[in-house]
């Protein structure tokens, strides 16, 4: 359980959450250590929150604990078309709505 409590003289005696180890998070709201979800990490111990992946890397499974547990690739998508003059034309609607 996570309380705070002030004292007479503003002096605060806190009673921590639990310490998570690193690919963990505490959850204030089941009151304890989660695995980081997957496609995000936690490096330092005794956090409340897990770092997002960068840019289009991902974690194999929950509980990452370093940033080089996020990797892959992404293949650029073209979708081309024959252009009104016959030479090669990009779809640029096209590829942005398969890609979102």
């Amino acid at each position: 359980m996570y309380q705070l409590i002030v004292a007479v003289g503003g002096v605060c005696v806190c009673t921590p959450p639990e310490l998570c180890p690193p690919g963990h998070f505490y959850s204030r709201e089941t009151e304890r250590c989660e695995l980081c979800p997957r496609d995000s990490y936690q490096p330092i111990a005794g956090q409340n929150f897990c770092i997002d992946c960068p840019g289009y890397t991902q974690t194999d499974s929950n509980g990452a604990n370093s940033s080089a547990q996020c990797k892959g690739s992404f293949n650029l998508l073209l979708i081309s078309r024959p252009g009104r003059d016959g030479r090669l034309a990009y779809d640029v609607r096209a590829m942005h709505a398969v890609l979102n």
